[in-house]
């Protein structure tokens, strides 16, 4: 298939041909019982991106970009896991000071907590610091 590039995402070839294979391999055209309707349906799918990806100039640049027209996998995996508020471009001075915030919180709390567990005499001096006392003395 010959497809001019005009420059637009809007060739008539584009969906001339789209239409023609539309009409071939759409899954209610085809008997189920003489083809697998996995492969039938994944064949569909694989037509509907490929039209999009031609015709839609974000998702050519994805393909472009990441050999993906639906965008980069760890993207959409991160975009998963992360809710869409904290990913937000207003939220992320807020997320600077909490994360430094947390970590400055976390120093005091370990330091605090290496204090409280020395061992000290019956005075309250630490036992390590009288014994290097001693060696200086």
């Amino acid at each position: 298939m010959q497809i001019t590039n005009d420059g637009t995402f809007n060739t008539k070839g584009i969906k001339a041909a789209y239409k023609k294979l539309a009409r071939k391999y759409h899954p209610d055209s085809i008997n189920n019982l003489t083809h697998d309707d996995d492969k039938i349906r994944k064949r569909w799918r694989n037509l509907v991106k490929a039209y999009e990806t031609l015709t839609k100039e974000s998702k050519h640049r994805n393909y472009l970009l990441y050999g993906d027209p639906d965008g980069s996998v760890a993207v959409q995996a991160l975009e998963l896991a992360m809710p869409n508020w904290l990913l937000g471009s207003e939220n992320h001075s807020k997320l600077v000071v909490l994360f430094f915030g947390g970590l400055i919180l976390s120093v005091m709390a370990l330091r605090i907590w290496t204090l409280s567990n020395e061992d000290k005499n019956e005075s309250g001096i630490s036992i390590d610091s009288k014994s290097s006392m001693k060696e200086y003395l």
